[in-house]
């Protein structure tokens, strides 16, 4: 991990194989989550260098199995505030954690498929997931509850965004189309037709 000012590396190499990868960074830069070459996901000090807890989901948490093991892609993300980590699973389960110590706090489950895009609202108060279902869901980011489906997509959804006001949401597909939604009430507010092949990058 390098200064994007300086070019200078931030922390000395942690210890971990060649095939290890960075996937979030917490927005103070001072935490971050690796996958180890395991396959397994992992909370590090970035200033200390070290591992503080594996994110691994509890025995009684069904399905984790293999939830994010040996995944080309996992999505994961850094709640704005720092306080909590949203992970995707192969399982179609949506995971939070502490950002802190990586304590397993909910499971979500409200996708037929994999998850494929996670990403919080700017107050950190909800989050908003996707996945190969074609399923948008927004969730209170403190209660597992079946979430607010925001359907009218007909394949995976490849990437989502906020507005930085936290009033609408765009999400995109391989389908070829984004949509943009008004967050209080998930009303679709307009339809945008792309290249009739799949738009893989969309934001505000």
């Amino acid at each position: 991990l390098w200064d994007s000012q300086t070019g200078q590396p931030l922390f000395l190499p942690v210890g971990h194989p060649r095939h290890s990868q960075v996937l979030a960074l917490s927005r103070d830069s001072g935490r971050m989550v690796i996958r180890s070459e395991g396959g397994t996901l992992e909370l590090w000090d970035r200033i200390l260098g070290h591992m503080r807890a594996p994110l691994a989901p509890g025995a009684a948490d069904e399905g984790s199995a293999g939830a994010h093991a040996n995944q080309p892609e996992v999505p994961v993300v850094f709640s704005p505030n720092g306080r909590r980590v949203a992970t995707g699973g192969l399982d179609g389960i949506v995971r939070l954690w502490d950002g802190r110590t990586g304590q397993s706090l909910l499971s979500l489950k409200g996708h037929r498929g994999r998850i494929l895009a996670v990403t919080w609202s700017p107050d950190s108060a909800f989050v908003m997931t996707g996945g190969s279902d074609g399923a948008v869901r927004i969730w209170r980011s403190h209660i597992d509850r079946y979430p607010r489906p925001l359907d009218g997509h007909q394949n995976e959804i490849t990437t989502m965004s906020w507005s930085p006001d936290g009033s609408r949401l765009l999400t995109a597909s391989r389908d070829g189309t984004a949509r943009i939604w008004a967050a209080a009430t998930g009303e679709q507010l307009q339809a945008i037709d792309g290249p009739r092949r799949s738009i893989d990058s969309a934001f505000f």
